[in-house]
């Protein structure tokens, strides 16, 4: 009986060890994350299905308009404009279900202060606490899209004056022709 309970005393130890260890590795793991997700030159969060942002990191608290992201960020749907809300959350809850969605998007983030900022995201699962989660990867594209309203603003400006300069060149060669069947 003794030896039995030995047994069944090192198993239970072993067990404990197993499931320590295995606590130690994820806390190890999630403080690398943290390293690298810290020193990202892109905004990153982790996302649950209620919305709730387990984790945002400096690039995104900054763009948000947060200054710290210890700061209390709201849930995401706080961050998404309305029209928006359906497609991002499609998008999300697929990456965690892992249905096909698009992997890149774009969308308006509101911030804090209120103006909505174009970005670029990117979504993915991964598990963070032992849970499901979206990972996020937002990139603020306001200059992109500055450039891009200049570039269609430029071509419409060009478009109107081709349009302009060939209705000068029929009148032009509308003249010149009476004038040659005159001569």
């Amino acid at each position: 009986e003794k030896q039995n309970w030995d047994l069944k005393n090192s198993s239970a130890t072993i067990a404990y060890l197993s499931v320590d260890s295995a606590k130690g590795e994820i806390l190890k793991s999630e403080k690398n994350f943290r390293a690298l997700a810290e020193n990202a030159n892109d905004g990153i969060i982790l996302v649950k299905l209620n919305g709730h942002i387990a984790y945002a990191n400096k690039c995104f608290a900054k763009i948000s308009g947060f200054n710290d992201p210890r700061l209390l960020i709201p849930n995401l749907n706080s961050l998404i404009d309305p029209g928006e809300s359906t497609r991002i959350w499609e998008i999300l809850r697929g990456k965690i279900e892992e249905n096909p969605v698009p992997d890149r998007f774009e969308y308006n983030l509101i911030t804090k202060y209120g103006p909505a900022v174009p970005v670029e995201a990117t979504a993915s699962k991964t598990v963070w606490q032992g849970e499901p989660v979206a990972m996020m990867v937002v990139r603020d594209i306001t200059p992109q899209k500055q450039t891009e309203a200049i570039l269609i603003r430029e071509q419409l400006n060009l478009e109107h004056r081709i349009k302009v300069h060939t209705k000068q060149l029929v009148e032009t060669n509308n003249a010149l022709s009476v004038l040659a069947r005159n001569i």
